[in-house]
């Protein structure tokens, strides 16, 4: 039963990490090294994922192999080549922060309204409510084989909730934004 609940929550997470590439939940940075030519690199690889460099009860093997393979195609059009022995290597993670945010409201009804702070007459209600959610954070580095270095940095952010499903197509929209931002 724990471990269905932990799929459960695989995809909830990356759902509302990644539904709707364009939406404004989802933040999108980069940051690259300074003196990196990226387009001095010809090849790309990937690391082998291991479970201790992520947060592998959001992580599905299934999700992974999406990100790898939309992270592929991105590169390819590029015109960068995968391979067995790369210019650059690829790391990719998942870090989930449990988060509060509380949200007032103030609502007036009644009687008319009048130029600055006085209403007239009516009702005010103030009210608050405390949204518990989790901000997901996917991090892909691109590190130089050669001199084992970080070249480029890219990292999509987004809050979730529960009750959403990920599909391919979301997973491919999120990293086809993140490489928008891709030097060319």
């Amino acid at each position: 039963m724990h471990g269905t609940r932990m799929k459960e929550m695989t995809i909830i997470l990356l759902a509302m990490l990644l539904t709707c590439s364009g939406c404004s939940t989802i933040e999108v940075y980069t940051d690259q090294a300074e003196d990196a030519d990226l387009s001095s690199y010809s090849s790309f690889g990937f690391y082998e994922l291991k479970d201790e460099d992520t947060d592998a009860v959001y992580f599905s093997q299934i999700n992974q192999e999406r990100f790898v393979d939309a992270i592929t195609s991105e590169l390819s059009t590029l015109g960068y080549k995968r391979t067995d022995s790369p210019d650059l290597k690829i790391a990719f993670f998942l870090k989930v922060t449990d988060k509060r945010r509380v949200v007032n409201d103030h609502k007036y009804y009644g009687g008319p309204s009048y130029w600055g702070h006085y209403h007239g007459y009516g009702l005010e209600f103030r009210m608050s409510q405390v949204i518990d959610y989790k901000l997901g954070s996917f991090i892909l580095d691109m590190v130089d084989v050669e001199a084992n270095r970080l070249v480029w940095q890219g990292v999509i952010e987004g809050e979730f909730f529960e009750n959403e499903a990920i599909t391919k197509k979301d997973i491919d929209g999120a990293i086809a934004k993140l490489f928008k931002k891709f030097p060319r």
